[in-house]
């Protein structure tokens, strides 16, 4: 980023990790619960031996495969900014092989939607998505999910597009 950018800038923030981090602790519980059951109220199927053993297995497989998941979910969000400026608005992801940026300059900006539902209020995070007549997978399109002080963040957006 040159030093010319740096001063356009007017708000800077990374996606927040606390639905990702209630969702890994979830999991975790749902598991542990599933394999307690198992352990204290064992299935019996006649005909069938080891049906717990293969249910607890399959249990921590599932949860292996959901956790790496929510891990390279927290990855991605870790190297995610949201980059709001005088000019455009932009979202960089910069990974170990691989630097990706989408923006959306202020002039072409023909709206924004912001959302919040209860459980995103009660953890301080919102989203919103910026509307450039483009659809969601067009260079016109882009979210702002998970956005630490959203309200903030929607504020400077209405000051910019008025």
């Amino acid at each position: 980023m040159s030093n010319q950018e740096d001063k356009n800038v007017i708000f800077e923030t990374s996606p927040t990790l606390k639905p990702s981090v209630v969702l890994l602790v979830l999991v975790t519980l749902f598991t542990l619960v599933i394999i307690g059951g198992l352990l204290t109220f064992p299935i019996d199927v006649s005909g069938l031996y080891g049906e717990n053993r293969i249910l607890m297995n399959v249990t921590g497989i599932l949860y292996t495969i959901v956790m790496i998941r929510i891990v390279i979910q927290i990855i991605i969000l870790r190297r995610t900014k949201y980059i709001i400026r005088a000019d455009s608005l932009e979202r960089e992801t910069d990974m170990i092989l691989r630097y990706n940026s989408r923006k959306a300059p202020i002039d072409e900006l023909r709206g924004f939607e912001y959302s919040q539902d209860s459980i995103q209020t009660l953890l301080g995070y919102g989203s919103i998505r910026l509307l450039t007549g483009g659809t969601n997978q067009s260079l016109g399109f882009l979210v702002f999910e998970n956005l630490p002080n959203a309200g903030k963040a929607r504020n400077h957006i209405e000051d910019l597009i008025q």
